[in-house]
């Protein structure tokens, strides 16, 4: 499993979805509304992977960050989520985050949750930061990613996850 963000790919880009599909992988994503540039997350799924799509909940949908969903049933059961937030101000995001990930913890099922939030984690003294972490801590998640993501030595792609989560993977490798 390989989660990407940014990846600009448009509704109609079918070339760009097959070419991600190459080998029989399943590439699944969510595009931007019409209206904004940029952003696109998705998950890239091994041919041996059954998934769904969750639908994006009309209420929590939030212009303050973009969000893909999938339910795994083979090989396991798992909830993945990868999101993106765009740079800019963390304070409405945290606030919308926070009830979009309120409602997608309510399911007690093995949940991990990917992508570049653009708070950098490492410096936990900022308020955004030190907010965020207390959000996820508060409802049970660890955040995995202690190494950079950035090229100015900060970490800004996190990867949240319950503690039984985890035990579905030998390895979990951040680029």
């Amino acid at each position: 499993m390989l989660a990407i963000t940014e990846t600009w790919i448009q509704q109609d880009d079918s070339a760009s979805v097959a070419a991600l599909s190459y080998g029989g992988l399943h590439f699944s994503h969510c595009s931007r509304p019409e209206n904004r540039q940029g952003g696109v997350v998705g998950i890239l799924l091994s041919p041996r992977c059954t998934f769904q799509v969750i639908p994006p909940v009309p209420s929590l949908t939030f212009p303050s960050f973009e969000v893909h969903n999938l339910r795994l049933f083979h090989p396991f059961s798992l909830r993945v989520a990868v999101v993106y937030r765009p740079p800019g101000s963390p304070y409405q995001f945290l606030d919308h985050f926070a009830s979009w990930l309120s409602h997608f913890l309510s399911c007690d099922i093995p949940t991990i949750i990917m992508g570049d939030f653009n708070i950098p984690v490492n410096t936990p003294i900022s308020p955004p930061a030190s907010q965020l972490l207390a959000l996820t801590t508060s409802l049970g998640l660890s955040q995995l990613c202690d190494s950079p993501t950035h090229s100015e030595g900060n970490i800004l792609d996190l990867v949240f996850s319950r503690p039984s989560s985890i035990s579905f993977f030998d390895q979990i490798n951040f680029y």
